[in-house]
């Protein structure tokens, strides 16, 4: 009786170790968690991380020749203007032609303008989104920027020798780039709050004019806020549109280059 007693433990002792195991291999294992970059399991692909896009690898020949070829001429010039505005600002005081390095340097902004308003067209050359995004990222917006920054710094350079209508007139060209510039409209706003006081004071004081009369046809002076900001901007009304650049810069340079 005792030893089937004991067999009988020793059965139950058994089969109690060995149910987990059993009840363990029914259950599927856990599946292990993806990189999330790695193919997904259900046969969808998602992209690793990618850097900036090489738009001479990515697009074809034919494309890159359409699309950036073009852009990449006029930064090209924009960089030789900005050389030679260097070259001439490095010139003693005495030796240096001030009036032409202004020159090259307004040059400078014109080309950079220029790929700016080339790189926002060549986008449509182009089939895919990334590639759009690409082209303004590496062209279009930084090459804006460098014309908006020459351009503001030339406005200030003529707003210092009180040449108001160049300053304006880059002024103007800052907001045909970015019309929300504040730097521009303020400047803007400044200059004609100061002709207004101008124009304040004159008629306030006629006698400094002569009556306030013009001495050639005897008719009155119009010295109003309006009459003044036109006289200030109607030299320097242009149109700066993707059409114009393109018209202006494909008949060459009286510089040479």
């Amino acid at each position: 009786m005792r030893r089937v007693m004991v067999a009988c433990l020793l059965a139950g002792t058994v089969l109690a170790s060995a149910t987990p195991a059993r009840r363990g291999q029914g259950q599927p294992a856990e599946a292990p968690k993806p990189t999330p970059w790695a193919p997904a399991a259900s046969g969808g692909e998602a992209e690793a991380p990618q850097g900036p896009i090489d738009l001479k690898t990515a697009l074809t020949p034919e494309q890159y020749l359409r699309a950036i070829q073009p852009i990449l001429g006029n930064l090209e010039q924009a960089d030789k203007a900005l050389a030679l505005y260097d070259e001439e600002m490095a010139k003693p005081e005495k030796e240096r032609d001030e009036k032409r390095a202004l020159g090259f340097k307004e040059r400078a902004a014109r080309f950079y303008a220029a790929a700016s308003l080339r790189a926002r067209q060549s986008k449509s050359y182009v089939p895919q989104e990334a590639q759009k995004a690409a082209i303004a990222d590496q062209y279009e917006i930084p090459a804006r920027d460098k014309a908006i920054a020459i351009y503001l710094d030339l406005a200030q350079i003529y707003l210092s020798k009180n040449d108001l209508r160049a300053a304006v007139a880059y002024y103007q060209r800052v907001l045909n780039l970015d019309p929300g510039n504040a730097a521009a409209t303020n400047a803007l706003k400044q200059i004609e709050e100061s002709l207004r006081r101008q124009a304040a004071e004159r008629n306030q004081n006629p006698s400094r004019t002569g009556g306030g009369r013009d001495r050639k046809d005897d008719q009155p002076i119009d010295r109003n806020a309006d009459s003044w900001r036109n006289r200030y901007t109607r030299d320097y009304t242009r149109d700066y549109s993707a059409e114009s650049y393109k018209n202006h810069y494909s008949r060459g340079s009286r510089y040479g280059f």
